[in-house]
């Protein structure tokens, strides 16, 4: 504290003022062999500010400073940062022992050497680097601009010439580059730039030592001479040891590179000149160290498209397949989440799954380090139908993925569960979870803990035909019973789907329903005005077409007014194509059953809704629709005289609309001088020409042949094709029969799920 006082004649302080001032005294070479009681003498004895009181103070911070650890960096390190720092490069440790210590006092010393020959720059930027290596030196480094524009220079102008020059010069820059602040540094004297030169430069030379390489060895090959292949030996030893080096001058250039493209303009720059080409290319090589690098550098760069579109032309994962084998876990860590951010691309999960590498994934998920982002790959792959069969090729990888579902790793809840609920879409992985006990574990577990993604797999498990569905005959009544009493919607939507998908007749969905007051509950979800979200609207229209294949259920349901329930929600819903195809396919499952159909022709508008719907434009609902007409009509002959007039409008839609048209002209379409306007129902019902049997110009299938001026009206049949079903396990004899539930033709309007689920 610096104070100054203005006194006057009588020594009085006329004024004062104080100010705090600071003094940094900077000790060099302080490491662990310095005598810092000597030290602290020196110190006092040269710095008139500290008193000598002060001894034991300056001794103690003297010691904290020496020992303490360097947590200044202004980035986060990687894993290979810290080896970075102390890795001594190949074939440098004999040459550091015959070398002097390195001083920071001599600093210029070992700049002048750099201009010296190329065994003296060798020496000098060794030593330079060994002071690099030290954190603290790196201040004074990186301000002398002298020490940066030589070692620049050195390496634009002699790093070709000399892979220790190269590689003790590189390593000296990356050093700087462990620290954010220094970056500006570097990139001021175009370090960058030269090491991309650099590195095209040792991949091109390492293509012409292969080729050389060869060349010796077929002549080695094929002549029995002992100099040839006495010279291929020596040729082949040198170039393992120049790959050596080389290898080293890589893997530092490339971490160097890596720490610059913190900033994403330098990332771009590095992009554009073709950084990418030359990292997968490195790929190629066997240094786990300098493939970790690169690994993590694609890693980094390939969460942009374009970047990943660039990979995908260099085929990256074929080369990244022999990586998974290696030994170095932070490698195939890495690897890993390369690959994951891959694989979302189509083409390249085509590429990985004809690599063979699902079996190879498998294996990874026993290693709790690798399950979570193993898992993320899988389930990429397990979104395709056609791929989620590879998975079945040995039961023990279905069981392996069941264990991890009911003892999830932590932090794999969700990856684990989405996996399987994908798995189980396909049969033959639905027949594999039900094995070894492993359904009846799901289903204890599912309904113990309400767990609702535990449910939609088993959900999904349920949608296969027999023998998959007979294992669920025993869990049924939970299901019904947890169904109405959780207040947790999404439990309640899978319980519906589970029970939808049981169209068993083992099952007693009539008492199931009187125990659990079922109808009442779906009476207050579905009734006009409800809140309730289409997701259980549509499981509920699903479950009612399940549960009324049974006579003795549909016919309680039609007791409880459930008709007029369906009508009126096909109303509040007729804008959702699958609420309405499902409501439809419920009046279909109600209409086979003899006993239900005077009900429902007679005293409900059914039929009337029916036929309004046969003129939708959605091909499925006009499918159903078709084929519950066909029942009513063979049922009803008052209904079957109007359906097929309305068929036949449907049918000649565009005719009728255009005789209309010329009917308001003044057109008489049958040449009788007729002015006013047709109506063609009526018309046909009146001429009879439905039902004139003995009329020899009516054909078979009951088709209208008219013309128009002699020109043939193309006309469709009036009774459509009726399907040809698969039996259903309930009783039903009718001729128009629906094989299996419907599902809609096109895209819906609003995005809910009908019997597949992917999470």
């Amino acid at each position: 504290e610096l104070e100054a006082s203005l006194v006057g004649d009588l020594g009085d302080t006329m004024l004062e003022e104080s100010r705090e001032c600071q003094k940094i005294i900077r000790l060099k070479n302080l490491n662990e062999s310095t005598d810092i009681k000597q030290l602290a003498k020196e110190i006092i004895d040269k710095c008139n500010l500290i008193p000598t009181a002060k001894y034991n103070e300056l001794t103690t911070l003297l010691q904290y400073l020496r020992n303490r650890k360097d947590v200044s960096s202004s980035r986060p390190q990687t894993a290979f940062s810290d080896r970075m720092k102390t890795m001594l490069i190949d074939g440098q440790e004999s040459e550091e022992k015959e070398t002097e210590e390195a001083m920071i006092d001599k600093l210029d010393q070992y700049i002048e050497l750099l201009y010296e020959e190329l065994s003296d720059k060798i020496k000098g930027s060794f030593l330079i680097l060994k002071l690099s290596k030290n954190s603290e030196n790196l201040i004074e480094l990186t301000t002398n601009e002298t020490l940066i524009c030589a070692l620049a220079r050195v390496l634009r102008e002699d790093g070709k010439k000399s892979l220790e020059l190269a590689i003790n010069i590189t390593f000296i820059f990356a050093c700087f580059s462990n620290y954010s602040q220094f970056h500006s540094t570097i990139s001021q004297f175009k370090v960058g730039s030269i090491c991309f030169d650099l590195v095209e430069c040792e991949l091109a030379r390492e293509d012409s030592w292969v080729q050389e390489l060869n060349e010796k060895r077929v002549l080695a090959d094929g002549q029995y001479n002992l100099t040839a292949q006495s010279d291929f030996e020596k040729s082949l030893k040198r170039y393992q040891l120049l790959i050596r080096k080389q290898n080293n001058l890589l893997r530092i250039v490339f971490y160097l590179l890596l720490n610059l493209s913190e900033d994403n303009k330098v990332e771009i720059k590095m992009i554009n000149k073709g950084i990418i080409g030359l990292l997968v290319k490195t790929l190629e090589r066997d240094s786990q160290e300098l493939l970790l690098v690169v690994v993590t550098f694609l890693k980094k760069v390939s969460v942009y498209l374009e970047n990943k579109n660039q990979m995908k032309e260099y085929s990256i994962i074929e080369k990244l397949a022999p990586i998974l084998s290696l030994t170095n876990e932070n490698l195939v860590s890495n690897t890993l989440k390369l690959m994951h951010n891959l694989v979302f691309d189509n083409q390249l999960r085509v590429v990985l799954i004809k690599s063979g590498l699902i079996p190879k994934l498998i294996t990874f998920l026993s290693k709790d380090r690798h399950t979570k982002i193993v898992l993320n790959i899988l389930y990429q792959i397990s979104r395709n139908d056609k791929w989620k069969a590879l998975f079945s090729y040995s039961s023990e990888c279905i069981n392996l993925i069941v264990s991890k579902v009911l003892k999830p790793y932590p932090n794999t809840y969700f990856e684990i569960n989405s996996l399987a609920i994908n798995l189980a879409l396909n049969q033959r992985n639905a027949q594999l979870m039900c094995e070894n006990s492993n359904l009846t574990q799901l289903c204890a577990k599912a309904l113990d803990t309400n767990d609702y993604l535990l449910l939609k797999l088993l959900r999904n498990i349920s949608y296969h035909d027999d023998p998959i569905k007979m294992y669920f005959i025993d869990y049924h009544k939970q299901l019904a019973k947890l169904m109405v009493t959780t207040d947790n919607e999404e439990v309640a939507v899978e319980c519906l789907a589970i029970l939808s998908n049981l169209n068993l007749v083992q099952i007693d969905w009539n008492s199931l329903f009187i125990e659990n007051n079922i109808f009442e509950w779906i009476e207050q979800r579905i009734k006009t005005g409800s809140n309730c979200e289409d997701d259980i609207v549509l499981q509920i229209a699903i479950f009612i077409g399940t549960a009324a294949q049974q006579k003795e259920c549909a016919l309680y349901l039609i007791n409880c007014q459930i008709i007029k329930l369906l009508i009126d929600l096909l109303n509040a819903k007729q804008e959702e194509d699958e609420i309405v195809i499902q409501i439809i396919y419920s009046f279909y499952v109600f209409i086979r059953h003899t006993e239900a159909r005077d009900f429902i022709v007679k005293d409900s508008q059914v039929a009337a809704y029916l036929i309004d719907l046969m003129h939708d434009r959605n091909k499925e609902i006009k499918r159903i629709c078709d084929s519950t007409l066909d029942v009513i009509a063979e049922y009803d002959i008052q209904w079957a005289s109007k359906i097929k007039v309305e068929k036949f409008c449907a049918h000649n839609k565009q005719w009728l609309e255009m005789i209309d048209s010329q009917s308001n002209d003044g057109f008489d379409p049958f040449g009788n001088g007729f002015e006013e306007s047709l109506v063609y129902p009526e018309l046909l019902i009146k001429t009879d020409l439905l039902n004139d049997s003995s009329s020899d110009n009516q054909s078979d299938d009951h088709s209208i042949h008219l013309s128009v001026h002699g020109m043939p009206l193309l006309t469709e049949s009036m009774d459509e094709p009726k399907p040809q079903p698969s039996p259903k396990p309930n009783d039903l004899t009718s001729n128009a029969m629906i094989s299996k539930r419907p599902q809609t033709g096109y895209k819906k309007r609003t995005s809910t799920a009908t019997t597949k689920v992917e999470n």
